[in-house]
């Protein structure tokens, strides 16, 4: 049993006009260039010496490469550790902060960027007598 013609003559009409629609498009100067303008314009902004890596990330927070490379070729701003660095950003509104260490900023991270809880963490940890498990005191050196 072979299938309706119906069908068959309906598909071959549908391809005649999309193939009609395709050649009005092209005759277009402004739709034929769309491509060409758009790749130029994305090369000028990042250029193809950099790193994909740092194009990724400057565009995930927004700022040109340039701006991007000089940030994260500070030292840490807490630790002051050697560069590189991360980008620290405020996660509810996406403004770039400054450059931190990866540990500091996985810190940050991990005490959810809570000032109060960050302050907590530094009294428990600036304590110059502690107990050990034990009970026993014992002096922390530093």
């Amino acid at each position: 049993m072979a299938w309706p013609r119906s069908g068959t003559e309906s598909r071959r009409r549908m391809s005649a006009r999309h193939s009609e629609t395709v050649r009005e498009m092209w005759k277009d100067p402004a739709y034929r260039t769309r491509g060409v303008r758009a790749s130029a314009e994305g090369r000028r902004k990042y250029p193809r010496d950099l790193a994909p890596c740092v194009i990724q990330a400057a565009r995930r927070h927004h700022v040109t490469p340039a701006q991007y490379l000089a940030v994260v070729s500070q030292p840490c701003e807490v630790c002051a550790a050697p560069p590189p660095s991360h980008l620290d950003h405020d996660h509810m509104t996406g403004a770039v902060r400054g450059a931190l260490c990866g540990n500091c900023n996985r810190v940050l991270g991990i005490l959810r960027e809570d000032v109060a809880l960050i302050l907590k963490l530094a009294d428990y940890a600036s304590r110059v007598k502690t107990k050990d498990v034990l009970g026993e005191e014992v002096q922390v050196h530093g």
